[in-house]
Formats: structure tokens, C-alpha cells, sequence
């Protein structure tokens, strides 16, 4: 959360958008994804595929937390 606050509240210089760090997070799932094809039995590559997907969502997840407000439940 520590790393979104300090994207999206930065007291000088630019203010890295969440859309860029969406779109970085994407980017890097697909790079992982075309190199496990490249290297594995396509079992294990969509096995380690689908592990680094989830583990990066909870990564993300937490970096939004430092630039969306939460909601009240």
C-alpha cells in the first residue's frame, strides 16, 4: 500500500496514474505467461501461469488500496 500511496501522492513531480499501473501489472502477466509457454509442458505453464496471476492480483490489489479510497461497508 506503502508503494500506491507513494504513486498517486506525490508531493512534487508526477502522479503515476492507476490505469498505468493496471496496465504495467497486465503486461507483466502476459510476458510470464508467453515464457512459461516457452519453457514448459503446456500442464505446467498453465499451472505456474494461473499461480503468478492470482499472486500479482494480490499485489495489485494492494497497490489500488493506496489510490482509491476505500468504501464505507
Amino acid at each position: 500500500m506503502t508503494i500506491g500511496l507513494s504513486h498517486s501522492h506525490r508531493p512534487q513531480g508526477p502522479v503515476v496514474p492507476a490505469h498505468f499501473m493496471v496496465g504495467a501489472m497486465s503486461l507483466t502477466q502476459s510476458a510470464l505467461a508467453g515464457a512459461f509457454a516457452a519453457e514448459l509442458p503446456p500442464a505446467e505453464a498453465l499451472a505456474a501461469s494461473t499461480a503468478w496471476n492470482k499472486l500479482l492480483l494480490v499485489h495489485l490489489a494492494a497497490l489500488l488500496l493506496g489510490y482509491l479510497p476505500t468504501r464505507p461497508s
